[in-house]
This record gives structure tokens, sequence and C-alpha cells, in this order.
């Protein structure tokens, strides 16, 4: 089926059917999708959005594809109101410069993406569910925005998986949303992981007011937040739990944390270069260290103001705070 906007063909369906064709929808106009609707793809896509004044609203119903349930090819805009959106590869891709928007409904995939933003466009996923096996919860690939409020992305598999992650410089800003990861390694002989939120590069990850949990069994490692590049990390009133380490710091990104916690069962957090980490008012607990300094970095605990706050802690079973070369950790607040 075409809609073509050209032709005034805008479209509000109730529609029930399958297609083996590898557009089952192809829409240049307006598509709203009413509940009590079926649309299923066995070849490519279930909804495809041609062009610049594309725009689709799901309200209701299922969109199902073998493939990519919803693939957003240019400037349009998808929003998903209700519903359930299900792709074996992806559940929403967003190609160029598209906006996304999740209010609601449920958006899954078993294979790649459960949500992909491949260009410039932005993801606002401010209610709903993003749930599945897939590979990445949301991935940006390049220099997009993804906004995560109060919903929640929960993924599970045997093998490593990511929630959230951020390939280039790209912007990630979660504000109440639940970020769950789960490895259940069945292998022997092979180490799986589980990240919450991967910073792959330069970008920005701002995180406050909800919950990463990132959770492995067998032989796996699970991070809540790493830290791959120069990429800056700011935390408000986070709680990062089940993890291994809590925030990795791979090379020299600056990291920020106030009113948070993060419980882990090997490190809390971890800054193994020239990162420089600034807590105040961080709860951290950890079975091993609370903060691991590993080369040239900087730590700074609480703010030097001449009043020291007691009111946080910082605990590791090992060492509350280890310095292991020559890098700096000034303690102005807080119990270690």
């Amino acid at each position: 089926m075409k809609n073509n906007e050209n032709a005034q063909m805008n479209l509000a369906i109730n529609l029930y059917g399958t297609s083996s064709y590898i557009r089952t929808i192809y829409n240049e106009g307006f598509l709203k999708v009413n509940e009590n609707s079926n649309i299923t793809s066995t070849s490519l896509y279930a909804i495809y959005n041609e062009n610049n004044t594309s725009n689709t609203e799901i309200d209701g119903g299922n969109v199902t594809s073998s493939s990519y349930a919803i693939y957003n090819n240019g400037a349009g805009n998808v929003r998903i109101k209700s519903g359930t959106v299900r792709g074996n590869s992806c559940g929403v891709y967003n190609r160029i410069t598209g906006e996304i928007t999740i209010e609601g409904g449920t958006v899954t995939a078993t294979s790649s993406y459960i949500v992909c933003n491949a260009g410039a466009g932005i993801i606002n996923v401010v209610g709903g569910t993003l749930t599945g096996s897939a590979t990445y919860g949301i991935y940006n690939s390049g220099t997009g925005k993804i906004n995560v409020g109060e919903a929640t992305i929960n993924i599970s598999s045997t093998s490593t998986r990511y929630g959230i992650y951020n390939n280039s410089t790209g912007e990630i800003d979660v504000n109440g949303g639940n970020i769950f990861v789960e490895c259940t390694n069945t292998s022997t002989s092979t180490t799986y992981y589980t990240y919450g939120i991967y910073n792959k590069s330069t970008g920005k990850v701002s995180t406050s007011n909800g919950e990463i949990k990132s959770t492995v069994a067998g032989i796996s490692i699970a991070y809540g937040i790493y830290n791959n590049g120069a990429g800056e990390l700011v935390l408000d009133n986070e709680n990062i739990s089940k993890s291994t380490t809590g925030i990795y710091n791979a090379v020299g990104g600056n990291i920020t944390l106030t009113d948070s916690t993060i419980t882990s069962s090997s490190i809390g957090i971890n800054n193994q270069n020239a990162g420089n980490i600034v807590v105040d008012n961080v709860e951290i607990i950890s079975q091993s260290y609370g903060i691991y300094n590993n080369s040239i970095g900087t730590i700074r605990v609480g703010i030097q103001d001449g009043i020291v706050n007691k009111n946080f802690e910082i605990y590791g079973a090992a060492y509350g705070i280890y310095n292991r070369t020559t890098g700096d950790v000034y303690f102005y607040d807080g119990i270690i």
C-alpha cells in the first residue's frame, strides 16, 4: 500500500493483514495506525516513511516485521503513543534527521537494535517500554540526540548487550528513565559483558533521577556506565546497582557525580587513565575498591568550602580509594 501526500491520501487506518512485499506500507504523507490494526511484513519494512514530509503515528495495534518494523528514511516524524512495534532486526530505525517520539506502548526487537538513530536525528523516549534480546536497546550512531524520560529499557540475553550505545559525538540525556541489562552466560569458556550505557567516543552523557542496573550470571562482567573515550559524563541523583564496575572511565573523560548511589561487586568507579572524577554526596559501596585511580587521573571527593559533609560514605572491602601510581586525590567531604 502506498500513501502519497500529493494525492491527498493521508490515512487513518484499521488494517489487518500480512505482506511479503519489501514495504507493506510506503508512506509519503501522514499515516495514523489505530487500535486493533495488525500490520505485518515477512520481508523488510512494515512501515516505510519515505521523505521529509512523511509522518507516522501509532496509536494502538501491532506493527510487526521480520526485519524493520518502522523505517524513517528522511526528516519525517514518527510518534508512538500506544500499541506494539516489533521487528526482528530493528523496531524503529531513524536514518537521517527525522525525529522519533515514543510516548507509550512497547517497542521490541530480537536481533540488532530496538531503536537505531543512524544520522543526526532525535530520539525521544518519554514513556513506554523498550524491551527484547537485541544487542542494543538504543543505538546512537552519529551526531544525533537521545532523550529518555519516564521510560524503561529492558534487555535480556545470553551474550554481550548494551542498554544505550553512543557511538560518536552524539548526546545522551536520561532523566527519570530506568535501564536494565541482563546477561545469563551459559558458556564455560567465553566472557560476555553488559553495559547500561556505553559512550564510545567524545559524546556527552547526562543521567539523573533514574536507575541503571547491569547484571550478569556465569562468566560475565557488568558495567553500569562505560566511558571508552574522552566523552563527558554528568550524573545527578542516579542509582547504579548490581554491576561488577559501576562506572569505568577508560581514557581521559571528565565525570561529575552528585547526590547518587553506586553499588558494585568489584569497583565502584574505575579511573584507568588521565580522566578527572568529581564526586559530591555520592554513596559508593563495593566489594573491592570504592574508587580505583589506576594512572595519572585526578579524583576529587566533596567540595573545598571549609565545611565537612559526613553524610555520605565511600566504602570498598579492600580500599575506599586506591591511588595506584602518580594520580592525584583530593578529599574534602564524606567518610572513606
